[in-house]
């Protein structure tokens, strides 16, 4: 689906309404007993914008605006005044606010009323540019430099790379990578094999077998064949030491419009009454 890095007129969002919806399944027995089950793993924003009381001018900045996007065709960003910034106890990197070892971390904004409970997260992929700041271990770092704005992901520091020499096919995938220095339970990515490529770009717990050899603990023996080149990174949160990465600062959400066609009514000489609705985007795959 296309984007376009742009956001609705904040100046000319008067009077909008806003919705967050989860859906949810429920079935019932013959004694009574409700069973529920979640289908949305986030809600999804919904979003209606009054635009009756706005200018001539704002009125055709409007206009110009749905046709830019193709009515639903292109995404864009909405700034929702409800819920736009996030604190350092609401920002976290990936869903459980836990570094896995891999090269990426995304953002997500997590919302909770009652500490006894666990809180729902979500998603936050598109950040404002200049506003966000990030903390390890609440001390300020400079990693907003590798924070990429129209995704919401950051590129997380690289501890340590080895060079691989060998993948065996066995059955508890054994790597040669000399003077490795990694221990057991490290999360390690492996990256740019030639040959065993169904490898790269995925993070192992491993288990270290000498200072040259370590095993990932899954079966190599159905992957192809072992080439060349390689190497075994070590991210930041890695080494299962307590890394506590948080952020905050301000985020769009990615919407599009609801509908194709909107109804431009006008209602005396400058005026026009416009209400186009929105819907947030959560999977930018989509």
């Amino acid at each position: 689906m296309d984007y376009y890095n742009m956001r609705f007129p904040v100046e000319i969002e008067y009077n909008y309404t806003s919705a967050m919806g989860f859906n949810t399944s429920r079935t019932q027995t013959s004694s009574g007993y409700i069973q529920n089950m979640i289908n949305f793993k986030y809600p999804i924003g919904q979003f209606q914008v009054s635009t009756a009381n706005n200018t001539e001018d704002a009125q055709k900045l409007i206009k110009k605006f749905f046709m830019q996007v193709k009515g639903g065709g292109i995404h864009f960003r909405f700034k929702d005044w409800l819920d736009y910034t996030a604190n350092t106890s609401e920002g976290i990197f990936n869903e459980d606010g836990l570094l896995v070892g891999d090269k990426y971390a995304q953002m997500f904004k997590k919302y909770q009323f009652d500490t006894n409970y666990a809180y729902t997260s979500k998603p936050v992929n598109k950040p404002v540019l200049d506003t966000v700041n990030i903390y390890l271990n609440n001390t300020l770092t400079t990693y907003h430099n590798q924070l990429n704005f129209e995704t919401g992901q950051l590129e997380l520091p690289l501890i340590s790379s080895k060079s691989i020499t060998a993948i065996a096919k066995d059955a508890v995938g054994t790597v040669t990578c000399i003077n490795h220095g990694f221990l057991t339970n490290y999360k390690i990515r492996l990256d740019n094999i030639i040959g065993m490529s169904e490898l790269n770009g995925i993070v192992f717990t491993i288990t270290k077998l000498t200072n040259d050899t370590f095993k990932l603990n899954i079966d190599t023996t159905q992957l192809n064949a072992y080439v060349s080149a390689g190497n075994a990174e070590l991210y930041l949160g890695g080494d299962n030491t307590t890394q506590i990465l948080t952020w905050s600062g301000e985020f769009d959400l990615r919407c599009m419009f609801a509908n194709d066609s909107n109804d431009f009514v006008y209602s005396d000489y400058n005026k026009v009454l416009f209400t186009p609705k929105f819907i947030e985007i959560i999977n930018e795959n989509l």
